[in-house]
């Protein structure tokens, strides 16, 4: 199929990204831990308690929505803490590690061959289950939903992404593994997105179709391909997943072994050594922080800086998150500035061309400071410039701030998730929380059937 081009969006000028594609392994991490706060409407129903001794693959807690899907431990060692936010709620479940990654070995037997059904409770069983995400609400896949399409995703437009392709480098058998199994859960399409400029021939199994994208960002999102392919809606469910999950599913499925480590990027306007690194599965940030040497107060983000989860050594959410593929190190330092935003050379990039730095860099430095206060919303096309989706962004903003769901759906809300708008609040000149009105608006959409 001809490569399809999204002409609008933005690539984000921000300085960080890696250049040396060499992996190294990081500091042995002491503790890992998965964050149910990361999953989507999740009412947890704890299946440990601290001090517990698990293996890789020990069900730590479950949705009461749907309780056949297990989220299950990606480290062996003893529980050492829960920890919990307002009113109980569960914010990370604490491994201590022990270093041997034992796994439980009920879900070491892993046939080489397998009904749709067999898959789906093996997938469950073990915890892989969690990789796949539907479309609308962006929750985890339902276990006995089945989707009009199936995309992996193989492409990332966020700013300083690092291919997917480098990061399933030498996992061919796996990824192909993985992409088959997959694709006998839906009897619709089963999509692998890429760019252009990644060569996945040796990728591509039996009855996987490819779609190349280029352009600016976001046409790297898997809610940009859903646009163009086949939009998300009450009547249609679409399922999501990462190049990398695939990869780490058919390794379970070849090998019988859950994969405890994957390949991250270190990035960001105040990462000293942006460089990709070797590590395990829910790894505390001061690990992956460890040769940062800064001395200005940081920010640690799992994930990109347009769309990921702040994740700050030493809180309860300080670990790298089950579906990131990357850590972006962004300064936090406060400092007044000489006449404030009526400078022409703050070194702040601008969409209205109202800074001079636009002219004459191409990489900024950016900072954690938000260059203002919220205010009313102002219309002035800055979201209309930057959108690559058929959705009016303007009205779509204007029913999600005022709480309006009906109009909302009807313009196109059940397309999107968090980060498929993260670009409109980026370009939004109220400092409008477009995200967090998004979220809401969903979940009352869900909560109404």
């Amino acid at each position: 199929m001809p490569v399809i081009q999204i002409k609008r969006g933005l690539d984000i000028p921000v300085q960080g990204s890696v250049s040396n594609f060499a992996v190294a392994d990081a500091w042995e991490a002491p503790h890992a831990a998965l964050l149910p706060v990361e999953v989507v409407g999740i009412k947890t129903k704890l299946l440990v308690k601290e001090g517990d001794a698990v293996q890789v693959g020990t069900p730590l807690f479950l949705d009461r929505r749907d309780e056949t899907v297990l989220f299950t431990s990606p480290s062996s060692g003893k529980i050492k803490a829960i920890h919990r936010g307002q009113r109980r709620m569960v914010l990370a479940v604490v491994i201590e590690r022990d270093g041997n990654d034992s796994q439980i070995e009920e879900n070491t037997k892993a046939p080489s061959k397998q009904d749709p059904a067999a898959l789906r409770d093996t997938l469950c069983r073990t915890g892989l289950w969690t990789a796949l995400r539907q479309r609308p609400f962006g929750r985890i896949a339902q276990s006995g939903d089945s989707p009009a399409a199936l995309f992996i995703t193989g492409t990332d437009s966020r700013p300083l992404a690092v291919s997917p392709h480098t990061l399933v480098a030498n996992r061919q058998d796996e990824f192909v593994a993985g992409a088959q199994a997959l694709a006998s859960l839906t009897e619709g399409p089963t999509w692998l997105c890429t760019n252009p400029n990644d060569d996945w021939s040796d990728f591509i199994a039996p009855g996987i179709q490819q779609q190349e994208f280029s352009g600016p960002h976001p046409s790297g999102l898997p809610g940009t391909h859903m646009h163009q392919l086949g939009p998300a809606g009450t009547k249609q469910i679409l399922w999501q997943i990462g190049a990398v999950d695939v990869a780490d599913i058919g390794e379970f499925l070849l090998s019988g072994k859950q994969t405890v480590r994957r390949t991250v990027a270190v990035t960001g306007p105040a990462a000293t050594k942006p460089r990709l690194l070797r590590t395990w599965n829910g790894m505390g940030m001061e690990f992956a922080t460890q040769e940062e040497q800064s001395v200005e107060a940081i920010r640690v983000v799992s994930g990109s800086l347009l769309d990921g989860r702040t994740a700050n050594t030493g809180t309860p959410e300080g670990f790298l998150g089950r579906w990131d593929s990357q850590i972006s190190i962004v300064s936090e330092q406060t400092r007044r500035e000489m006449l404030a935003w009526m400078f022409p050379f703050g070194g702040r990039h601008t969409l209205t061309n109202t800074l001079l730095d636009k002219f004459f860099r191409s990489k900024f430095k950016y900072d954690a400071d938000l260059n203002g206060s919220p205010r009313a919303i102002v219309p002035i096309g800055s979201w209309e410039e930057i959108n690559a989706l058929d959705i009016l962004p303007t009205q779509l903003i204007k029913s999600l701030a005022s709480g309006d769901i009906e109009t909302a759906e009807k313009l196109g809300a059940l397309e999107l998730v968090e980060e498929d708008v993260a670009l409109w609040e980026y370009a939004c000149p109220s400092k409008s929380p477009i995200t967090r009105w998004l979220r809401n608006t969903l979940s009352q959409i869900e909560k109404e059937g």
